[in-house]
């Protein structure tokens, strides 16, 4: 999309998902931050952003790119847009510039965006700032459907931004001009209208995540919003500080949905607070050294051949962060592949809250299995020789015709993707001594991964529901095994 010579709006061309991008990169040091801008006709990240980024990025680098089919970014040539692809389009943004791992800030359709992205990598997100954020499901707002239903003039552009702020001095003719100006360049105006037609609500929905993704987040998260914004409900932002654990709210009053222009240096003290409080109470803000990565992995494989439990990790004095844990993960599974194991599948383990309370750990982990784990009913397993100290529960096991691709999976997604389901036990194994182990050591260690026993019996969706299938172990361990399924969190039952 060709600018108006020397605006300040273009930074500088990169290539993200194969899509030329104006990204602006500014500052240096510290943990990156990114920053997705809103959907408002005719933004831009500078236009999102300009009152910001000057104070963010004294201290560290800041990334803002135009996302796709905005500003002066490429457009796909399809007219597709949804929020499978502007994530993508954010990943790679942050592959192009070598980011691997940033604070990411999203603003209102960008929160959704950048909740979406920690949900399906949360790996390449250290904390999350969502302000005025969509992301959970609401009856969409008038000023909203104004927003994303705006035909270009000069009046209507008037009126939106009257919608925007609480702050009418803000509202000069000049921005009016300026957005408006934006809003009617080539092309914008057939981009913008095949992003959110009407009916506007399913837009909305689009745009929310899984109440269970949110709840399983584990990224310190800082929620901010507007009281009198008219365009995303403050509901939304309670709900969000409500369902991520590691979540506060910043609530700003006489301020509309413009946080970071009607309060920009509040909102920029407030991100650099937030993004640099790990200094002050000793917590790392980078992904720990690739050596030191390395030896954990190794001494947590080795563990595993000799049966020799270790040290909990969490407590050697070491600031262990969950992302580090999973890397530690990865290594350990690279020793296994190594010696001629195969992924079969993955796990997620911890999904009830008498487990989560019972291991004081509070939320879902993630392995994976190989192909020297599993047995089938009736094998002997060699526990003695294999495991430290095994403890066995009934689980489902769902076996896929198709992959599963994120962010945004629903139970129904899972269903239709599963050929059958299968009851199994699981004898989890644990490398840390004693089973004093935080959610940063289980994850780790492999979520704990030991055996695992195949039962005889399939269930195929939808002719029947995993609640269907029956462990062995008599009457009364059906009937405990009966109990812990309705205490998991979500679907299966």
């Amino acid at each position: 999309m060709t600018a108006p010579q020397n605006s300040p709006e273009i930074g500088r061309e990169i290539t993200a998902a194969d899509y030329r991008t104006n990204v602006h990169d500014h500052g240096e040091g510290g943990v990156p931050v990114m920053m997705i801008h809103g959907s408002g006709p005719g933004v831009t990240a500078w236009a999102n952003w300009r009152l910001v980024i000057p104070e963010l990025a004294k201290n560290r680098r800041v990334v803002a790119p135009d996302m796709l089919g905005f500003g002066y970014t490429e457009r796909p040539e399809d007219n597709t847009y949804n929020r499978e692809r502007w994530v993508a389009h954010a990943i790679g943004v942050m592959d192009a510039l070598d980011l691997q791992q940033v604070d990411l800030v999203g603003n209102s359709f960008g929160g959704g965006l950048a909740l979406a992205l920690a949900i399906e990598y949360p790996e390449r997100v250290r904390r999350l700032v969502l302000m005025g954020s969509v992301g959970v499901s609401f009856p969409i707002t008038e000023g909203l459907d104004e927003v994303w239903g705006y035909q270009p003039s000069l009046e209507n552009m008037r009126l939106l931004m009257d919608v925007f702020a609480f702050n009418k001095g803000l509202l000069t003719d000049e921005l009016a001009e300026m957005r408006y100006q934006a809003s009617i360049r080539p092309g914008f105006q057939e981009s913008f209208a095949a992003m959110f037609p009407a009916p506007r609500q399913r837009w909305v929905d689009n745009l929310a995540s899984v109440e269970e993704d949110i709840r399983a987040l584990a990224h310190e998260t800082l929620v901010i919003h507007g009281r009198e914004d008219e365009v995303i409900p403050l509901q939304a932002s309670l709900t969000l500080a409500d369902w991520i654990d590691r979540a506060q709210l910043h609530v700003y009053g006489r301020c509309g949905h413009w946080t970071q222009i009607e309060h920009a240096s509040r909102f920029a003290r407030l991100v650099n607070d937030f993004s640099d409080r790990s200094r002050s109470i000793g917590c790392r803000s980078t992904i720990m050294e690739q050596t030191r990565i390395q030896a954990l992995g190794d001494e947590l494989y080795q563990a595993m051949l000799s049966r020799e439990a270790v040290s909990p990790l969490t407590s050697r004095g070491e600031d262990i962060t969950i992302n580090d844990a999973y890397h530690i993960s990865l290594r350990m599974l690279e020793r296994r592949l190594a010696d001629g194991a195969s992924i079969i599948g993955k796990k997620i383990g911890v999904t009830s809250k008498a487990v989560q309370n019972m291991l004081n750990v509070h939320q879902p982990d993630f392995g994976y299995l190989t192909d020297d784990m599993v047995f089938n009913s009736g094998e002997v397993v060699p526990i003695s020789d294999r495991l430290i100290a095994p403890r066995a529960e009934g689980e489902i096991a769902f076996i896929l015709k198709k992959d599963l691709t994120g962010p945004g999976v629903t139970n129904a997604d899972v269903l239709a993707a599963t050929e059958c389901v299968m009851p199994c036990f699981e004898i989890v194994d644990s490398r840390i001594q004693d089973w004093k182990i935080a959610i940063e050591d289980t994850v780790a260690d492999n979520a704990s991964c030991g055996l695992f026993v195949m039962g005889d019996q399939a269930v195929s969706p939808p002719q029947g529901r995993p609640g269907d299938l029956r462990h062995g172990g008599g009457k009364e361990r059906q009937r405990a095994e009966r109990r812990r399924r309705r205490r998991c969190i979500g679907l299966p039952r």
